[in-house]
């Protein structure tokens, strides 16, 4: 067969004869003829099929040229089987059956598909519908993580997505979804439809117990269902609860006195403007006021903020408490490291502000998990930054309502997925399957 350069260029096999383009208004029309084809029978898979002849002209949509949409005409050929008395269209190896597309185009929004853009964006590039570049997404399979790491990192973030209910004609949409992360690598492990105890465990309970056994180290947040989950599925690992996620408690508690204070003296003038717009200021850390303010007058906001701490004496406390436990974080030594959370445990315990009370003794009921995430330096970092691109992905996306569409974008955009984006060698041979989905192997070197 004499070799095509041209065919090389359009991303079209070898053994394809192409004739006189024809240029449409927007688009522009490649009639092609392929070769005699020898088919098999998909239903019988026997060989021996006779020809019924040409069925008319088909035409499906190839890679744009120039931001102008291509479409490849040429004759249907119908065969019938003379074993099972079957007819059929016979469906090049070209084609990707049943979206009326190429492999090459398929491909191509395949590759796009997987960096974070919209769908929109995706199907203006193409040339082609919306609805073929999600049927694209539908099609794929991608294949379930075969090992487990040694490190994993579990957290929820807020999908809104879910499945469609017919008899009520709404989706039925968790609100959180659950990312499953590989605490070393960085990459996701899957994303899980809910945050439920029972799917997180029928997840994990999955792989066998060889797999799970290979997992040393659990990290999570403060929540009783991951928890649960990491102590009935994984005896042997080490349980860690971020330790970041303890300033973030503490936060919140420094938030809601200053809401609290700001609702009660809502009607002093004096006292609310005082407490007004000093969020940002009582969440900085100590060490880093200076940084921070320096650009804003450092003397001036440390005034501000050691009138507020001395006018307000529980907004004092929970600062105090939230500045300790900065310190304690920055101690390198374990016994002390321990001493100093067993300390600030019991000091604050007896609290007359209720919202320090209450951290107090989350902190006291996750000490342990707490101190694990020091000692082995084991955080939870990896999956919240996956949330944070998750979420962007979903903003861009305006939403989506399916679960499986929202679970495979994820994985193509910032999972260990990767595929044949060129299906053509430069000999022209295609390669052995359509696209090649595989997981790389998980290097804990």
């Amino acid at each position: 067969m004499p070799y095509k350069s041209i065919n090389l260029i359009v991303s079209l096999p070898q053994e394809l004869s192409l004739g006189k383009p024809i240029r449409h208004q927007h688009s522009l029309e490649l009639p092609v003829t392929p070769p005699k084809a020898v088919p098999v029978c998909p239903h019988c898979h026997s060989p021996g099929c006779i020809s019924k002849g040409s069925d008319g002209f088909q035409s499906i949509r190839h890679v744009p040229s120039g931001n102008v949409g291509v479409f490849l005409t040429f004759k249907k050929q119908r065969f019938y089987c003379a074993e099972c008395l079957a007819s059929f269209t016979y469906h090049y190896p070209w084609q990707h059956h049943p979206l009326p597309v190429t492999d090459a185009l398929y491909l191509s929004i395949l590759s796009d598909l997987s960096r974070p853009v919209t769908i929109p964006d995706i199907a203006a590039k193409n040339c082609v519908t919306d609805n073929i570049v999600r049927g694209v997404l539908k099609s794929i399979d991608i294949p379930k993580c075969p090992a487990l790491p040694e490190i994993v990192c579990i957290d929820d973030f807020r999908g809104n997505a879910g499945a469609y209910n017919p008899k009520r004609k709404k989706w039925d949409a968790p609100v959180f979804q659950t990312c499953v992360v590989d605490g070393l690598s960085g990459r996701i492990i899957d994303i899980l439809r809910d945050r439920s105890s029972a799917t997180v465990q029928e997840f994990f309970l999955s792989f066998p117990e060889s797999q799970r056994k290979n997992v040393k180290f659990y990290s999570c947040d403060m929540s009783g269902i991951y928890a649960a989950a990491a102590r009935k599925i994984f005896p042997d690992a080490v349980l860690c609860v971020d330790r970041f996620h303890v300033v973030q408690w503490l936060n919140k508690a420094v938030d809601a006195v200053r809401r609290r204070l700001q609702n009660e003296f809502r009607n002093i003038p004096a006292k609310y403007s005082k407490l007004k717009d000093s969020r940002l200021m009582l969440l900085t850390k100590e060490c880093s006021q200076r940084t921070y303010w320096e650009a804003y007058g450092y003397e001036e906001k440390l005034a501000r903020l050691q009138t507020l701490l001395a006018e307000f004496p529980d907004l004092c406390e929970v600062f105090d408490a939230l500045q300790e436990y900065h310190f304690i974080c920055a101690v390198d030594t374990e016994p002390i490291r321990r001493l100093k959370l067993t300390e600030w445990i019991n000091k604050y315990l007896s609290s007359e502000v209720g919202e320090v009370r209450d951290a107090a003794k989350t902190v006291e009921n996750w000490k342990e998990n707490i101190l694990n995430s020091f000692t082995h330096g084991i955080t939870n970092g990896p999956v919240e930054a996956l949330n944070n691109q998750i979420k962007r992905l979903k903003k861009i996306s305006c939403g989506v309502h399916d679960f499986e569409s929202f679970r495979k974008r994820i994985l193509l955009c910032f999972g260990t997925t990767s595929f044949v984006r060129n299906q053509y060698t430069i000999f022209g041979e295609k390669h052995a399957q359509k696209i090649s989905i595989k997981k790389e192997d998980l290097d804990h070197d």
